[in-house]
């Protein structure tokens, strides 16, 4: 198995696509030393798929499944947020909060006013 940075991802991506296509190699997608994404073969997607189906009746694997539902629900969210130079992560519970702060902003209270006040001193 082979482990690059996102970033590192980004500039050899045809590479590693051959990696995964050709030679049949696992990649695992690093962000901040955590692995967040993989490129695995399109026959390995296959029988990973098939032993999904055949573990659906797991009630583990069911509530993992249902959590990755509920992240696909809401990934539009991570789109309405853009801080430069900042990195978000979200849970999948805290998107639909996210949203609704984003949709609808609420006015500062005095204690955050007072917070904001302070940090410009």
């Amino acid at each position: 198995m082979t482990a690059v940075t996102a970033s590192e991802a980004r500039t050899r991506f045809s590479e590693l696509i051959n990696l995964v296509g050709v030679a049949k190699e696992r990649v695992v997608i690093e962000r901040h030393q955590r692995p967040i994404a993989a490129l695995v073969s399109i026959e390995e997607m296959q029988l990973l798929d098939d032993l999904l189906d055949a573990a659906r009746d797991d009630i583990a694997v069911q509530e993992r499944l249902a959590k990755i539902r509920a992240t696909r629900q809401h990934k539009n969210a991570v789109d309405m947020l853009v801080w430069p130079g900042e990195q978000v992560v979200l849970t999948p519970e805290s998107f639909a909060d996210v949203v609704d702060q984003v949709r609808y902003p609420r006015p500062a209270t005095p204690a955050l006013k007072d917070l904001m006040a302070a940090d410009g001193d």
